[in-house]
């Protein structure tokens, strides 16, 4: 039996860790569709800063390859969702969240290593949109 192992945990299998993977997904987008829960993370600067760092270690932990493996849809919705995100990080008003905004970057610029890959070739056109509107 072959093992995947890295820093969040051990699976047996590749698509016990698709399936992990894909169910973190569907929990931030649903954080990020949650009016509520929104609303929360941009008056809190601190639990925005934890959120930021919980995805950036999130991404760094599985990897891009590791997100596109969960299904183009669901990587598709999980793209829109960051991206609305870094908008509203962007054109917050709360002046203890707008220095830590520059975090968002580093998610971003490891996705822009995707358009370079030929797993990535599909989403280099949605890729280069969203950079040139967050820029």
């Amino acid at each position: 039996m072959a093992l995947i192992s890295n820093d969040v945990g051990v699976f047996p299998i590749e698509e016990a860790r698709n399936a992990f993977v894909g169910n973190l997904m569907t929990e931030i987008i649903k954080l990020f569709q949650s009016p509520a829960l929104h609303g929360v993370i941009f008056k809190e600067a601190k639990l925005y800063r934890e959120l930021a760092e919980m995805l950036i270690r999130f991404q760094n932990s599985f990897g891009i390859r590791d997100l596109m493996r969960t299904g183009e849809a669901l990587f598709e919705q999980y793209l829109n969702s960051l991206y609305q995100f870094t908008v509203d990080s962007f054109q917050t008003q709360n002046p203890q969240i707008r220095p830590k905004t520059a975090r968002l970057n580093q998610l971003w610029l490891s996705m822009s290593a995707l358009r370079m890959s030929a797993d990535g070739a599909k989403y280099t056109d949605r890729l280069e949109e969203i950079t040139k509107q967050l820029i």
